[in-house]
């Protein structure tokens, strides 16, 4: 794109001559612009708009340059300039107030801001909280500092937090450990009572002694733990009475087992090999032999059929043909599951624009191929309601079939369809077109749909699909600042959560949600699938 300054866009002029051309020219003076070229399209050639060096390229639409429009559809469907169209017949006609407002919205576009207020209509003050994170009112804090600080004050606290201790035992904690028994006394003896002296004559030691059964070898520790015996605490001899009583089980089942696999073993025959595997055992003379079910011979009833007659006593079932799968299967074919009619509710994908949309409209569809897996469905208002031009331009910028939606007609997957006011939608097996029936993109399946909000999208549609059953569907918004001409429903979508990008960013996120049938996956390094 040819350098420019921010205050005198660039501008060329595409029109035939007449009143509209002079005040589409005059417009563009008033609006701030440098007109750089005014050709007609009939007679002029894409190279002359190219030498041109534009910034911009407004077309005056009219009946007689459809055709010759054609030549200049590489520079149209060009992203380095901005494109505007307008009817030359509504040009012409424009006044007073109408004129007024149409030359702030231009001016606005070509100086891309979203300034369209009158003189004079500027609020006071901005009352309301602008997007982006509130200034962090802490400093900044030292670790290091607070850490010292919190070590700091736990040595100084340390001097008064309670401590446990022994109740009713020797001053200084654990008898034994750290102080020299008393005199006379060999060792500590611990249990759960207080802490007694060992030479001290303990009643249950004395019973256990009287005991036969309780003849058991006690172990001793010592506090060095290296089985001197120097030091030793006294256990129970209760609990080492139990602990004999079950080594002496444990030996005893032990002992039980290898003589079961020495009897085992002495039992076996001495033969090399495997095992022998007994024998099935032999029906009795006579018996009659078991009824086996040949399944090959079953076949499907017919329900309309009469009952067939009994077979007489005796007589030998006649032999039943084998089914033919083949031709069983012959002409049935699978229905595609992802067609309108078939299988689940099927979503689409609507666009909402208006003023300075169908530049951003143009932009979208050009990324669109053919064959795409779910129908679009573009809402865009026109003064004039001529859609039937505005089809024929868009034609030349996509792949896929474009139309204008008309009351009735069944919508199909893969089209792009133009939908006036007053064209609503209705299930019925999948979705039709119905004029008895508001537009409402609430309908459709959020899991499975997608809605875009372009420059001019109406900002009051955008609750009907921001709540928490939209979560699995796909919204978008054109970024504000990149030749957004009215963005009030974006920043209403934006603010709702939408994502939003360029025209051509959210056509490549389209392709990304539903790829199109020839599309090769992705794969990583060792060729797996990406998911």
């Amino acid at each position: 794109m040819a350098a420019g300054t921010e205050a005198t866009p660039r501008v060329a002029l595409l029109a035939r001559a007449g009143e509209a051309c002079d005040r589409i020219s005059q417009a563009l003076a008033e609006a701030g612009a440098e007109v750089v070229l005014v050709a007609d399209p009939m007679q002029a050639g894409p190279d002359e708009v190219r030498q041109a060096m534009p910034e911009a390229i407004l077309v005056a639409l009219d009946p007689t340059i459809e055709d010759a429009i054609e030549r200049h559809a590489d520079v149209l469907a060009d992203p380095a300039y901005m494109v505007i169209f307008e009817e030359a017949e509504q040009a012409a006609q424009r006044t007073g107030w109408d004129a007024a407002r149409w030359l702030r919205h231009l001016s606005a576009k070509l100086h891309r801001h979203d300034d369209v207020l009158p003189a004079g209509a500027e609020p006071d003050e901005v009352l309301l909280p602008t997007p982006g994170p509130l200034p962090s009112t802490a400093g900044r804090v030292d670790y290091d500092q607070a850490i010292a600080a919190v070590t700091g004050e736990a040595q100084e606290r340390a001097e008064g937090v309670p401590r446990d201790s022994v109740s009713d035992g020797p001053a200084g904690g654990f008898p034994g450990i750290g102080e020299a028994p008393p005199a006379g006394v060999s060792h500590w003896s611990v249990d759960e009572g207080d802490a007694t002296p060992a030479d001290a004559p303990d009643p249950a030691s004395a019973q256990a002694q009287d005991d036969p059964a309780a003849g058991i070898a006690q172990p001793s520790l010592d506090a060095a733990g290296d089985g001197t015996g120097e030091d030793e605490l006294a256990f129970d001899p209760e609990r080492f009475q139990r602990a004999g009583q079950a080594a002496e089980a444990v030996a005893g089942i032990e002992e039980f087992l290898a003589a079961q696999l020495r009897q085992a073993a002495d039992e076996a025959p001495d033969v090399d090999g495997p095992p022998a595997v007994a024998a099935p055992p032999a029906e009795p003379a006579g018996a009659a032999p078991a009824p086996t079910v040949d399944f090959g011979s079953l076949s499907l009833a017919d329900d309309d059929a009469p009952p067939a007659p009994a077979p007489a006593p005796g007589a030998a079932a006649a032999a039943v043909p084998a089914v033919d799968l083949d031709s069983l299967g012959a002409g049935l074919s699978l229905a595609d599951p992802d067609s309108y009619g078939h299988g689940p509710l099927r979503g689409a994908v609507v666009i909402e624009a208006g003023l300075g949309g169908p530049d951003a409209v143009r932009q979208l569809l050009a990324g669109i191929p053919a064959g795409f897996a779910r129908p679009v469905l573009v809402r865009l208002a026109l003064d004039g309601g001529r859609y039937d031009r505005l089809v024929k331009q868009m034609s030349r910028a996509t792949q896929a079939p474009v139309s204008v939606a008309e009351d009735g007609h069944e919508v199909r997957p893969g089209q792009v369809y133009f939908v006036p006011p007053g064209i609503g939608l209705r299930q019925r097996g999948g979705w039709q077109f119905d004029a008895s029936v508001a537009f409402d993109a609430a309908v459709l399946p959020p899991h499975d749909s997608a809605v875009l909000f372009l420059s001019g999208a109406d900002p009051a549609l955008v609750p009907a699909v921001g709540g928490p059953e939209w979560n699995e569907g796909l919204l978008l918004a054109q970024t504000p600042d990149e030749g957004c001409y009215d963005p009030a429903g974006a920043q209403a979508a934006i603010a709702a959560g939408a994502g939003h990008d360029a025209p051509a960013g959210m056509a490549a996120r389209l392709l990304q949600r539903w790829p199109p049938p020839d599309a090769v996956p992705a794969t990583d390094s060792n060729g797996l699938l990406q998911p």
